[in-house]
């Protein structure tokens, strides 16, 4: 088990995070992809706090459409579509599945085909 700090707000395991809050993570390969985002400050040892469980709802769909509004040309894929990655990093949620982006997408379709 390791015991992180987070440089940014994130969701993980169903909670959110903040910046500087302590955050404990079992798997190895979690840590090391983690920093590699840039969510967690590096060799950085804290207590673990918990969250507010109001802040561990998951990404509503209003949420996860703002954000592929955000998104530059660097947070799309190569067919134009939105990455996932893009889109969890603005949300700091790294619990967003690629179908909630893709629902999102289609709510964005109908939005813009009744205007």
């Amino acid at each position: 088990m390791s015991k992180e700090i987070c440089a940014k707000t994130i969701r993980f395991s169903g909670k959110t995070y903040q910046i500087g809050q302590a955050i404990e993570i079992d798997d190895a390969d979690e840590v090391t992809r983690l920093k590699d985002l840039g969510a967690l400050v590096v060799d950085a040892v804290a207590e673990t706090e918990t969250t507010n469980d109001s802040e561990d709802e998951p990404a509503t769909l209003d949420q996860i459409v703002d954000a592929i509004g955000r998104l530059d040309e660097d947070g799309l894929n190569k067919d134009g579509s939105p990455s996932v990655t893009a889109v969890r990093d603005l949300l700091g949620d790294l619990t967003v599945e690629g179908s909630a982006i893709k629902e999102a997408v289609e709510y964005i379709a109908l939005q813009n085909k009744e205007d």
